[in-house]
């Protein structure tokens, strides 16, 4: 939640601060997926749109039907 809100707001530090802690703390948790389109987001936020789409495209390669593929899809899209 914390990812999500920085992200909204804007700030990417934050928002990569409170994923760092997650991965730390949950490692491969429930919301593992949902923590790497946020990781992907934080990158395209910080304007490293190379990296950003480069593991969007990886995780689309691994998870097409993932709930969170027409979000990364549109990333990719739009960078």
């Amino acid at each position: 939640d914390k990812a999500q809100r920085a992200l909204r707001a804007g700030d990417g530090d934050a928002a990569a601060r409170a994923l760092t802690r997650y991965e730390q703390q949950f490692g491969k948790g429930r919301l593992a997926d949902e923590a790497q389109v946020l990781q992907i987001e934080t990158l395209a936020l910080h304007g490293d749109k190379a990296a950003a789409r480069a593991r969007a495209r990886a995780f689309l390669a691994s998870h097409p039907d993932s709930p969170y593929a027409s979000r990364l899809r549109a990333l990719v899209a739009r960078h």
